[in-house]
């Protein structure tokens, strides 16, 4: 069974580019571009790692981050936010506060994000190999 990654973002483009990288990484992704479709998903099937933008429409990643924290506390969580490279960081601190294992600000290196879900999983990796 492959770890499942969901990346939750209203931007496509921000969602096709983590697909390609996790899946090429071995991981299973899913795709939400809002936290009410996000949570239709995560219900339906537990993830091992969500990353989830802030600012989205209908529910947002804070609202995403505190309802999985509460109902799939061993999920572990990415938030970004383009908000944040203004330098208010206010939505990233958020993030952590509610339960974000991890926080970028937009744009971010993409080799910086691997190596962050790599290390929050690595304890999974022991139980679903990843290829």
């Amino acid at each position: 069974m492959k770890t499942r990654i969901l990346v939750v973002d209203d931007e496509s483009m921000i969602r096709d580019m983590l697909r390609q990288v996790f899946e090429s990484d071995g991981y299973e992704v899913y795709e939400a571009s809002d936290g009410m479709a996000a949570q239709s998903i995560y219900q339906e099937e537990p993830m091992d790692l969500i990353i989830t933008d802030l600012a989205m429409p209908m529910k947002n990643g804070l609202e995403v981050i505190d309802e999985v924290t509460r109902c799939f506390p061993q999920t572990k969580i990415i938030a970004m936010s383009a908000n944040a490279s203004s330098g208010s960081g206010v939505d990233l601190g958020a993030a952590q506060s509610l339960g974000a294992h991890r926080t970028f600000p937009k744009p971010f290196p993409v080799r910086e994000l691997k190596s962050a879900v790599k290390a929050l999983l690595a304890p999974l990796s022991d139980h679903y190999p990843i290829r």
